[in-house]
């Protein structure tokens, strides 16, 4: 299970309930107890992974290829014994590893290629479309990692939206110059396709030793979820908008909405701007300010794009667009925080609704 950091958190209760994901008997209950060590500090610890051997075991066949869907309270309290944060009721996708990674002892080797024989980790069954991913990698010593697609991908019918697919979207580089944490992304147009992928790292340029574990790689896939928590900006006496700029400092992404006496509409905009699906912005840049990893969105013309990812408790998403509006006086405009649920070979990463939100016109 990867989670975001909190203060003071001393002990996980988890109480898990496995479903078999095509049918709704329920093959196995369980509580797990993770007890921490020590303190974990905002300041200290950039995040906190919380990883469980636990497994759950199914004579069902259709567990094989696709895994189980899992239910779950999660608790937090601290070392007293008081609540930290409010239980967490979520539904999560747990991903099996097909092929994990175990290291006994440190590589010392310049270059590692797990390319003859990646370890590889099953997605979700996935349709024709755009597939977001995201990609995290942790304590690694001057490595180069690239997210590739296996062979599954190197079908006639499947394509790729952007090309550069192997950049890093950020590196957070520690004092002694290790890569500390490293994220990517990259959106897959997939065509013709009905069935798993299959994604792999490799990793190269290692200069001295390197330490590569299974929990240290998690790769992410968007799900959709969403809170809405609305922020009203009422505009008055207006009768042109050239820009809209939103700060959001939350956990993730946001919908922008228009509406006009309590109804959504267009004011003379495209109808896609109405009411927006929150989506991985493959225009995304994460910056860092004050030592936290940022996300910043741009909006290009013609439609809003949205960031959705974001690694520590808190992160900007800055959204700016340019445009034409005919505005009556009566009408306002909402934003929304959004919540999405990501699945990871691991577990899952679970984000939260935004403690702080604000925007502002000019």
């Amino acid at each position: 299970i990867f989670y975001k950091k909190y203060m003071g958190v001393r002990e996980f209760h988890l109480d898990v309930i496995a479903l078999p994901l095509r049918t709704s008997v329920l093959q196995q209950a369980t509580t797990l107890v993770l007890q921490t060590i020590g303190r974990i500090d905002l300041l200290v610890i950039p995040s906190f992974i919380c990883a469980s051997q636990s497994s759950i075991s199914t004579s069902s066949p259709s567990l094989a290829p696709a895994g189980v869907s899992v239910s779950f309270a999660l608790t937090l309290r601290d070392e007293f014994g008081n609540l930290v944060a409010d239980p967490v009721p979520s539904s999560v996708f747990l991903e099996q590893i097909r092929q994990p990674v175990q290291t006994a002892s440190p590589l010392t080797r310049k270059e590692l290629d797990y390319s003859s024989s990646p370890p590889s980790f099953l997605t979700p069954p996935l349709e024709a479309g755009n597939f977001s991913f995201t990609g995290f990698v942790r304590d690694c010593r001057g490595l180069a990692v690239t997210l590739f697609s296996s062979s599954s991908l190197q079908g006639p019918n499947v394509t790729t939206k952007d090309a550069d697919l192997n950049r890093f979207s950020n590196v957070d580089r520690g004092s002694l110059g290790e890569i500390q944490s490293a994220f990517w992304s990259g959106v897959l147009n997939l065509t013709g396709l009905v069935g798993p992928l299959f994604f792999a790292l490799t990793l190269s340029g290692a200069e001295d030793e390197v330490q590569l574990r299974v929990q240290d790689v998690l790769l992410f896939s968007q799900w959709n979820s969403t809170i809405d928590m609305p922020l009203q900006a009422t505009l008055s006496d207006f009768s042109l908008f050239p820009q809209l700029s939103i700060v959001y400092r939350g956990r993730e992404g946001l919908t922008l909405e228009m509406t006009h006496q309590g109804r959504p509409c267009d004011l003379n905009l495209s109808q896609r701007l109405c009411s927006l699906a929150p989506m991985l912005s493959s225009m995304a840049e994460v910056e860092v300010r004050d030592g936290v990893p940022s996300l910043r969105s741009v909006a290009r013309g013609d439609g809003l794009t949205v960031a959705t990812i974001g690694l520590e408790s808190s992160f900007v998403v800055e959204l700016r667009d340019q445009w034409n509006l005919s505005v009556p006086s009566s009408s306002s405009i909402r934003v929304f925080a959004n919540v999405s649920i990501f699945s990871s070979p691991q577990g899952a990463y679970v984000s939260g609704a935004g403690k702080s939100c604000s925007s502002s016109s000019s």
